[in-house]
C-alpha cells in the first residue's frame, strides 16, 4: 500500500449560526465545569454520518467519488441532548443529538 492512512470519516458540514452558537456553548459549558477539551474551530464542527477509519489514499479518492454523487437540500435541524465519547469521565469526543430533522439525516445516510 503506498501512502500513509487517513483518519476518514462522511459528514455534514453544519453552517447554521444557532446550530454553531449551541454547539459551541455545550463545549464552553462542559470546559467549565472540568472537561478536558481539545478547542474545535467553529468550521470544523459537523454532523458525523459514518466513521470509516483508518482509509488508504486509494480508497479515499473512491469514497469521495461516490459521494459526489450524494444530493440533498438544506434542511432545519434541531441540536436535542449531548453527550461523549467514551464516556462522560473521559471525553474525546462531544456529540450532540438531533431532533427535528433527524428524517431528513437518515436520507442522507442511506445514500452514502
Amino acid at each position: 500500500m503506498s501512502g500513509s492512512q487517513v483518519r476518514s470519516f462522511v459528514s455534514i458540514d453544519l453552517e447554521d449560526g444557532q446550530i454553531l452558537s449551541k454547539v459551541e456553548s455545550i463545549m464552553s459549558s462542559l470546559s467549565a465545569l472540568g472537561a478536558d477539551l481539545k478547542p474545535v474551530e467553529r468550521e470544523n464542527i459537523h454532523l458525523t454520518l459514518k466513521f470509516l477509519g483508518n482509509v488508504s489514499p486509494a480508497k479515499l479518492a473512491e469514497v469521495k467519488s461516490a459521494l459526489a454523487e450524494v444530493k440533498f437540500q438544506a434542511f432545519t435541524l434541531e441540536i436535542k441532548g449531548a453527550g461523549a465519547f467514551p464516556s462522560l469521565k473521559r471525553m474525546n469526543v462531544i456529540w450532540v443529538g438531533v431532533g427535528e430533522g433527524w428524517s431528513q439525516v437518515e436520507l442522507i445516510f442511506e445514500q452514502t
